[in-house]
């Protein structure tokens, strides 16, 4: 399996400090159960790991206009300040991405609509959104979720407990004593 390559600058948003001695990174498809499962894992590994983990989240939508419209409202919202907000709520509404849901789901979150429907319309994250699919295909990324722990790629089931580990080692902690607490 390829290790990351990061030469197309993606978009990326992060949880964590820059510092961190982990950074995990999301290649995500907000259509994807895998991916939803995998999202409250990740914050429970950055609730338990603090600063010594940071995630980063990329687009990698399927081939659906949904998938993509998706990942593009999340850039929408991000360019308000509120991409995280919009992330959780694309996951919880997995089942209804449409257009007039996605308008919804941002005035829910409190934003500015019209600016939100403009960039939706104009389609004005796709290139961005597009970045990240290049750079996930630069490094291998053929599905979503793929994950990368400190730029090598992750093999593995994505349950807690084996993230838990791996990012325990990682950091130079024991993960015996880990589970023991």
């Amino acid at each position: 399996m390829p290790d990351l390559v990061d030469v197309l600058q993606p978009t990326e948003h992060s949880l964590g400090r820059k510092t961190a001695l982990v950074t995990l990174i999301e290649y995500a498809d907000f259509t994807s159960r895998t991916c939803r499962d995998a999202a409250p894992i990740l914050k429970a590994l950055l609730s338990e790991f603090g600063t010594n983990i940071r995630i980063l989240f990329r687009h990698y939508p399927g081939d659906s206009e949904e998938a993509q419209l998706a990942a593009e409202a999340a850039e929408a919202a991000a360019a308000q300040g509120r991409f995280w907000a919009m992330h959780d709520k694309l996951f919880q509404h997995q089942d209804d991405l449409e257009p007039s849901a996605l308008v919804r789901y941002a005035y829910l979150l409190g934003l500015d609509l019209d600016r939100f429907a403009r960039d939706l319309i104009r389609r004005r994250f796709r290139a961005s959104v597009e970045r990240d699919i290049e750079s996930g295909n630069e490094s291998g990324v053929d599905a979503a979720p793929t994950f990368f722990l400190n730029g090598s790629r992750y093999a593995g089931d994505y349950s807690y407990d084996r993230f838990r580990a791996i990012i325990a080692r990682l950091i130079g902690r024991d993960a015996e004593i880990l589970y023991s607490e």
